[in-house]
Formats: C-alpha cells, sequence, structure tokens
C-alpha cells in the first residue's frame, strides 16, 4: 500500500538497507536517499519489483556494499547515479559496475554496457520491457540467470556473434523475449543453460549453431516453446555431448536438425546420471526433429565421447 516517495532523507543514522526491503513495493514512485550520509550498504533485491519507481536513483558516497540485483524488474527506472567519490562502484550510461570485476550489477532500459566489462550478472535487465537493443562486447565471457528475461522490447536479430570470448548462457537469460527473431552465437561458446531462450516465439527459420565448435551442452527447455524454428544447425558442434530434456519441446514447425556428419555413440535416457541408454542414429535431420518434438523430447540425449 505505500505509495508515492519514500523519504529517507532525514535518517542520517541509517546504516543498511537489508535484503529484499521494499520488495514489491509497486507503488512507491521515488526513492530519497540524500541525507543518508551514514549509509554503507544496500541489500540484494532491497527494491526489486518496485515498477512504479521512475526517474534515477542517486545513491550516497557512503555506500561501499551492494548487493545482487537491488533495482531488478523496476522497469520504468531510468537510471541510478552514484555520488562522485564513491571507490566501488561507477556508473556508465544506466549501468551500475563493480570496479574490481567489472560486473553489471543492475541494468536499466537502452543501457550503455562498457566496453571492457565481463560479466552481464544475474536479472541484470530482467523484465526491462523498455529495452529495445543492447550491444554486447567482445570482453563478454559470461551472461547470467535471468539477465535478459521477458525483455519483451527486444527484437530483430540477437547477435553475440562479435563476443568472441563467451562461454555461457545462463538460465532463462532470453526466455521471454518474445521479439528476437533470430540468433548468432560465437564459436567460443561452451554452455547454453536451462530455459536460455524458453518461449522465445518469435524466432523464426533456421537457428543456426554450426559455428559453435566448443559447444558442450544444451541445457532443459533450453529452446523449448520457440514455436517459428523450421530447422536446427549443429553441423559444427563436434564436441557436443549433452542435449537435455525438452531442449526443443513444443518447436512445432521443426522439420530438420542436422548433427555434425559422422556423428555417432549418441543415446537416450530418462536418467540424467546414466552412461548409456538407447542408442539413436542421428544422420536423417527429420528424423532427428521428429524424435525432438516427438518420442524422445523427454529424455536426456548423450554422446560417448
Amino acid at each position: 500500500g505505500l505509495t508515492g516517495e519514500l523519504n529517507l532523507g532525514e535518517c542520517t543514522s541509517l546504516t543498511s538497507i537489508g535484503t529484499g526491503a521494499f520488495e514489491d513495493c509497486s507503488g512507491l514512485t521515488s526513492v530519497d536517499l540524500s541525507g543518508c550520509t551514514s549509509l554503507t550498504s544496500i541489500g540484494d533485491e532491497a527494491f526489486y519489483n518496485c515498477r512504479g519507481l521512475t526517474g534515477t536513483v542517486t545513491i550516497p558516497v557512503s555506500v561501499t556494499e551492494i548487493g545482487e540485483n537491488p533495482f531488478a524488474g523496476c522497469s520504468n527506472l531510468e537510471g541510478i547515479v552514484v555520488e562522485e567519490g564513491n571507490s566501488e562502484y561507477y556508473l556508465e550510461g544506466n549501468c551500475l559496475i563493480e570496479k574490481s570485476t567489472k560486473t553489471l550489477i543492475t541494468g536499466f532500459n537502452n543501457s550503455t554496457i562498457p566496453s571492457d566489462i565481463k560479466i552481464i550478472g544475474d536479472y541484470a535487465f530482467y523484465y526491462c520491457r523498455g529495452l529495445t537493443s543492447i550491444s554486447l562486447p567482445s570482453s563478454l565471457t559470461s551472461i547470467g540467470s535471468y539477465a535478459f528475461r521477458s525483455c519483451s522490447g527486444l527484437t530483430g536479430e540477437l547477435n553475440l556473434g562479435g563476443c568472441t570470448s563467451l562461454t555461457s548462457i545462463g538460465n532463462y537469460a532470453f526466455s521471454g523475449c518474445s521479439g528476437l527473431t533470430s540468433i548468432s552465437l560465437p564459436s567460443s561458446l561452451t554452455s547454453i543453460d536451462s530455459y536460455a531462450f524458453y518461449d522465445c516465439n518469435g524466432l523464426t527459420g533456421e537457428l543456426n549453431l554450426g559455428e559453435c565448435t566448443n559447444l558442450t551442452s544444451i541445457g532443459n527447455y533450453a529452446f523449448s516453446g520457440c514455436s517459428g524454428l523450421t530447422s536446427v544447425d549443429l553441423s559444427g558442434c563436434t564436441n557436443l555431448t549433452s542435449i537435455e530434456r525438452y531442449a526443443f519441446d513444443g518447436c512445432s514447425a521443426l522439420e530438420s536438425v542436422v548433427f555434425p556428419e559422422g556423428s555417432t555413440g549418441w543415446y537416450v535416457t530418462q536418467d540424467e546420471t546414466a552412461t548409456s541408454g538407447t542408442s539413436v542414429t542421428v544422420t536423417d535431420p527429420s528424423v532427428n526433429a521428429d524424435n525432438f518434438t516427438g518420442q524422445y523430447r523427454t529424455f536426456y540425449w548423450k554422446r560417448n565421447a
């Protein structure tokens, strides 16, 4: 029931705002921390899902510890300002960056991501529906879980091909990004985690993973619900040894899945820890598509290296 401004400006003795302190206070429209001269820490998800917040929030210079995703889900917040003199964090565009690890703490609409950033943290742009485009640097090594989940304003191609150091895409990282129509991925990628592109129903045509020569695993439900996909190219994925259950479930238009030429040793099993199972031949792309969306959709696909 809290509405309007949250004014903590007179709280000169306040030292910390705890984890989830104002979570889901959707009626708040602004936060005043101007007089919090003793404030040193803001906890994880402290203002999580405060969708009514607009404008900017200014973080006092005294703050030296900021938890994970303090403003995740604040989809109408334009940005945050870190007062000059704070040695732990800096602001680039509308992104709060932790200096020592170059980790993106929180992202906002149409943010500029620094060219030397290595990690996009969990929930960084979660539910930022106003985010219409992103440009990701070559230095990026990982995209965290839920990082861009339900960013439905993202449209067109998701081009990760230039992220030549990227090795992992986390759980639910781009799930619900219904405006994406195509994806390009780099050869450095080793894993696509569970639900990474779940319900990206705007993806159409071919999903080309043929350049992902270092890819070893595709997680549960990774592309489930991508109903516009007609083909999947795994032709260059020579190191691929695991495709988990339901990875392409709900891909109702899927007609072709191409494995690397001469790929052998594949088997399916209901046991995640099994080292053997029912052998499958993967030479026929149309049969592969039928298997992934039909009788073997609930199975783990594994390959003996």
